[in-house]
C-alpha cells in the first residue's frame, strides 16, 4: 500500500515532480504516473494505486481543473475522506471540491520553510497516522479568481505510463553527471549552494536532474578566499545580495605591496574594471544604451564596486597563486588549493556512468579552463559549459600562457566533446569580450559555440537566472544525452 497518491495534469509535470520528490524525501511512499514497466494497462494501474493509497493529494491548476482524470481521482479521495488539495495556481477548483481547505503552493519553489508546505506536511502526517479522520472543511482563506471555462479534457487515446515511487525516491539508472563550479563572491554552505543550483535548473518546467537520473557535485572554494560562510539569502549572486555579503570594506589593501610585472598586471586590469575612477561615478553596463530595456540602465558605483573588487582579487590570487588567510590559523596557496579541490571532484565525477559535463560560472570558468588546459593530471570530461565567463579578457589570457594560445586554446587534451559558452551581453563580469569562440580555437578552427542567453534585471551575472534560460537548459540536456 502506498502512503500518498498524487493527482495532477500532465502540463504541470515538473511542478508535480518537485513536490513528489520532497514528499518522498520525508520517508513516505509516493505514487504518481511517472514511468511504468511495460506490459501493464494504464487504467488498471491507476485504479489499483488509487484504491491502495492512504492519502490523495490533488494539484489544482488552470489545466487540472478541466481534466476528467484529475476530477475522477479527486472524487475518489472525497468519497474515502482522504483528499488533500494543493493549489499550484490561484484558481477556483471544481464545485464539488471548493469547501475543502487547500494548501497554497502557488509561490513555492522548493523552500522547505514555506508555511503552506509545513501545513501540508503536518496534515499528511496526521492523515497517515490516523490522528485526523478528515481535513478541515471551510471556505479557503483566500478568494481566487474564477478560471476561464474551456471544454473538459478527454481521456488520452494513448495511455501514459505510471510508476511507483519508492522510499526514498531514487532513479533506477544514472544517466549522467554534472560537476558544477561556482563563481565570485561569498557563498552559503556547499550542500545549500548545490541544492539552490539544482532547483534553479529545474524551476518552472526546466531540467529536473533527479527525475532524469542525473547526479551532480559542486566544486566549492568560497571558504578559501572568504571568512565566514554567507547565509542562505546571499546564495544568489544578485547585486544587492553580494553587496550584503561584503558587510565590511573590502580588503583593497592587498594591492599596496605588489611590485614589478605583478603590480603592472593588476593596475591595468583594475583600470579596465574602472576601479580607480571617482567614487561618484556610475557604472554603465557593457553595451547599455538609450531606447532599449530600462533595466539596462547604469548601476550605481557604490553597488558595483564591491563586486569588481572581489572579482579582481579572486582572479589575481588564483592566477598568481597568492598566499591568503581567510580566517585565523588558516593559510592557503590559492591556485594550489582550488586546483586540488577541482581535480578531486572531477575524479569523483569521472567514476559516474553516462556523460560527464562540467558547468562553470563566472571566475569558476577560469579555474575550470586552467585545469583542463594546463594540469596534466586533470581527469577528462565529456563537455564544458562556461556561463558568464571572463575568459575573453586579455589580461586573463596572458596569465594562461604558454599553454594557451588563440589558435590552440581549446583544451582538447582533456575535453572530449563540445564547449558551449553562455553569456548575456550586459553581464559585466563577462565583459566586452563575452564571445570567446575566436579566442579559444582548435588548430586555428573555431569550434566553441557562443550562445547569447538574455538575462534580466540590473545585475546580469546571477547564476540562478542563467540556469533558468531555455537555451542553456536545451544545450545541457543535449550534452547529457537526454
Amino acid at each position: 500500500m502506498n502512503d500518498i497518491f498524487v493527482s495532477y495534469d500532465r502540463s504541470d509535470r515538473n511542478k508535480a515532480l518537485r513536490l513528489v520528490e520532497y514528499l518522498s524525501s520525508q520517508g513516505w511512499s509516493v505514487w504518481w504516473d511517472g514511468v511504468m514497466p511495460p506490459g501493464q494497462r494504464f487504467d488498471e494501474v491507476i485504479e489499483k494505486a488509487l484504491l491502495a493509497a492512504k492519502c490523495v493529494v490533488v494539484l489544482w491548476s488552470e489545466e487540472s481543473i478541466k481534466s476528467r482524470w484529475v476530477r475522477n481521482e479527486a472524487s475518489e479521495g472525497v468519497d474515502r475522506d482522504i483528499l488533500l488539495p494543493v493549489f499550484l495556481e490561484r484558481v477556483n477548483p471544481p464545485f464539488l471540491f471548493r469547501r475543502i481547505q487547500a494548501a497554497d503552493l502557488s509561490d513555492w519553489h522548493g523552500d522547505p520553510a514555506h508555511p503552506e508546505l509545513k501545513r501540508l506536511l503536518q496534515t499528511i502526517g496526521e492523515k497517515l497516522r490516523g490522528e485526523s479522520k478528515s481535513v478541515q472543511h471551510r471556505e479557503p482563506s483566500t478568494q481566487f479568481e474564477v478560471a476561464k471555462q474551456r471544454p473538459l479534457e478527454q481521456a488520452p487515446a494513448t495511455p501514459q505510463p505510471a510508476h511507483f515511487t519508492a522510499r526514498p525516491r531514487k532513479p533506477a539508472v544514472s544517466q549522467g553527471h554534472i560537476t558544477f563550479i561556482h563563481g565570485i563572491s561569498n557563498k552559503p554552505a556547499p550542500e545549500t549552494l548545490l541544492k539552490n543550483w539544482r532547483q534553479a535548473l529545474g524551476r518552472d518546467g526546466g531540467l529536473a536532474l533527479s527525475a532524469n537520473g542525473i547526479s551532480s557535485t559542486m566544486v566549492y572554494w568560497a571558504d578559501v578566499l572568504y571568512g565566514d560562510l554567507a547565509d542562505s539569502q546571499s546564495a544568489q549572486e544578485t547585486l544587492d545580495g553580494t553587496n550584503r555579503s561584503l558587510t565590511t570594506p573590502f580588503e583593497a589593501g592587498w594591492r599596496k605591496d605588489l611590485a614589478g610585472k605583478e603590480k603592472k598586471w593588476v593596475d591595468e586590469f583594475a583600470a579596465k574594471l574602472k576601479l580607480d575612477e571617482g567614487e561618484d561615478a556610475d557604472f554603465a553596463l557593457p553595451g547599455a544604451g538609450g531606447g532599449r530595456d530600462l533595466q539596462q540602465a547604469a548601476v550605481p558605483w557604490w553597488l558595483m564596486r564591491p563586486l569588481m573588487e572581489v572579482f579582481l582579487r579572486d582572479v589575481h590570487h588564483y592566477l598568481f597563486n597568492a598566499e591568503h588567510s581567510p580566517r585565523a590559523g588558516v593559510l592557503y596557496r590559492i591556485q594550489d588549493e582550488i586546483r586540488a579541490r577541482l581535480l578531486k571532484v572531477l575524479e569523483k565525477g569521472a567514476t559516474k556512468p553516462g556523460p560527464h559535463v562540467l558547468v562553470s560560472h563566472s571566475v569558476g570558468a577560469v579555474f575550470a579552463y586552467d585545469c583542463l588546459k594546463r594540469v596534466t593530471s586533470c581527469p577528462k570530461v565529456d563537455a564544458l559549459i562556461t556561463v558568464g565567463s571572463p575568459l575573453g579578457m586579455d589580461a586573463i589570457q596572458k596569465k594562461l600562457t604558454p599553454e594557451y594560445s588563440r589558435e590552440d586554446g581549446f583544451p582538447s587534451e582533456r575535453l572530449r566533446g563540445a564547449w558551449v559558452n553562455v553569456y548575456d551581453a550586459l553581464d559585466p563580469v563577462a565583459g566586452v569580450e563575452a564571445r570567446i569562440a575566436n579566442l579559444y580555437q582548435y588548430k586555428s578552427k573555431t569550434v566553441i559555440e557562443d550562445i547569447h542567453e538574455p538575462n534580466y534585471g540590473g545585475w546580469r551575472h546571477d547564476i540562478h537566472k542563467y540556469l533558468q534560460g531555455p537555451v542553456l537548459r536545451a544545450r545541457l540536456e543535449k550534452l547529457l544525452g537526454l
